[in-house]
């Protein structure tokens, strides 16, 4: 009997060494079935949502086809192709022009680049008299007065900076180019600004306003279709410190810094005025400016829909955006 209680001391230590070990390899069994159970699960969730994603997609696209296809069924002849549809589509797309889309400048065509100056925060910088900003008033800049009368009932004075160098700048631009002033500004605002800038009406070959822009359709006011001017795009550039004022040839816009009234700005002499003259020597100013400016890539982070302009191979915005 004491051998025996002996040899059961001796083997229940043994023993549940070795049930311990088999528990320790069930629960590893299991820790192993779970992680195997989650990464399925992964893979699966991954798959659903790309299969959903696929379909949302399908389903947004099927929808906008169909509504391309109910715009068009007017205009459309039987048997035109999809893609000549969009085609169509697109170009319409294009501006809401109004009145009319005939071109807002006549005459023969320069050789000699065209350059069209934006007014507002490009050449000056305007504010109501009596919201001047204080550091323009205890500064040195000079500025000078235009009464503005918008309507019968209602009229303002305006004080007006000119950026530094203006003067000098148109004068030595219009030696090069030809230059045209292209602004959102009522003309009645405008044209005497435009009339202290030249006063002897030898700067600008034309001057455009308010009432020559155009709104698209997704609703962005003021655009300046260059189109209209009748001038070769590949020797026109649109100056401009709103981006979305050439919205409709990207590629042909040079964004400028805005204008506030700062007498240390330099831009116009040390900047934009050798940069032109270098364009001056472009066959087409739209390649270095899609390079210098990448401007159609920035309309279309914008959400706006971008094609290539079959005359032109240049891109150009559809100003539609994409939901």
């Amino acid at each position: 009997m004491a051998s025996s209680q002996a040899l059961d001391l001796l083997l229940t230590p043994e023993t549940e060494s070795r049930d311990g070990v088999t528990r320790d390899l069930q629960s590893e069994e299991r820790i192993g079935v779970l992680l195997l159970a989650v990464a399925l699960w992964d893979v699966a969730a991954r798959i659903i949502r790309c299969v959903l994603h696929a379909a949302t997609t399908f389903v947004i696209t099927r929808f906008l086809t169909e509504q391309l296809e109910e715009r068009l069924k007017e205009t459309a002849e039987p048997g035109i192709s999809l893609a000549a549809r969009q085609e169509v589509c697109r170009k319409r797309c294009s501006a809401s022009r109004a009145p009319s889309q005939s071109l807002l400048l006549t005459g023969s065509v320069p050789s000699q680049l065209t350059v069209v100056l934006d007014l507002d925060e490009t050449l000056v910088s305007s504010y109501n008299a009596s919201k001047i900003p204080e550091h323009l008033l205890t500064g040195e800049q000079r500025h000078f007065m235009v009464h503005y009368t918008p309507s019968s009932n209602c009229s303002a004075d305006i004080a007006v900076f000119p950026r530094p160098g203006v003067s000098a700048f148109l004068k030595q631009l219009s030696a090069f180019a030809e230059v045209i002033l292209y602004t959102a500004g009522n003309a009645g605002y405008a044209k005497p600004v435009a009339d202290i800038l030249d006063p002897d009406g030898t700067i600008f070959a034309a001057r455009l306003y308010r009432c020559s822009t155009v709104r698209t359709l997704c609703g962005q006011d003021y655009v300046k279709d260059l189109s209209r001017l009748g001038r070769n795009l590949g020797r026109t550039v649109l100056v401009d410190n709103d981006p979305y004022s050439g919205l409709l040839q990207p590629c042909n816009l040079l964004p400028t810094n805005a204008y506030y009234g700062e007498s240390s700005d330099r831009l116009l002499l040390q900047t934009l005025l050798p940069y032109l003259k270098r364009l001056a020597e472009q066959p087409d100013v739209r390649q270095p400016l899609t390079e210098d400016f990448k401007m159609a890539e920035y309309f279309r982070r914008q959400g706006y829909l971008l094609y290539e302009d079959p005359s032109s191979g240049f891109l150009t915005a559809a100003a539609s955006v994409i939901p």
